[in-house]
């Protein structure tokens, strides 16, 4: 199974996480949705105090998590990319340069089957 990976759209991705996260940066449902008071009973509001509390710490958690999800995709399109400039450079090298042989190096003529006899070939399976 193979897959193609396309540096725009990781980036893309990451664009849409942060855009969806920015609107509530500075959203909070203590400060918003609840005052104190509200219920009118004190061990009720304590309660939701505590309660509105634990979502926020749990919303930033959340907020947090995903910009760290959009840098991971912006870092993982700036390295396919990078890894993708490397190979083109090889290709469009000298092969015997990339492989770092030295100038003048010849691999001699291709060979045509096994490069070591076979034991026993020829010998009536002796070795």
């Amino acid at each position: 199974m193979s897959f193609e990976v396309v540096p725009t759209e990781l980036r893309a991705a990451a664009e849409t996480l942060r855009t969806e996260v920015d609107p509530f940066a500075g959203f909070t449902v203590l400060q918003v949705c609840y005052a104190d008071t509200a219920l009118g009973h004190v061990e009720l509001d304590t309660w939701m105090t505590t309660i509105a509390g634990q979502v926020d710490d749990a919303a930033a958690q959340l907020r947090e998590a995903m910009v760290g999800i959009a840098g991971a995709l912006d870092y993982v399109a700036s390295r396919y990319e990078s890894t993708d400039d490397q190979v083109a450079q090889c290709f469009a090298q000298d092969p015997i340069t990339a492989l770092g042989l030295p100038e003048g190096f010849d691999p001699g003529p291709p060979r045509i089957g096994p490069a070591v006899p076979l034991q026993g070939s020829g010998t009536g399976g002796q070795p």
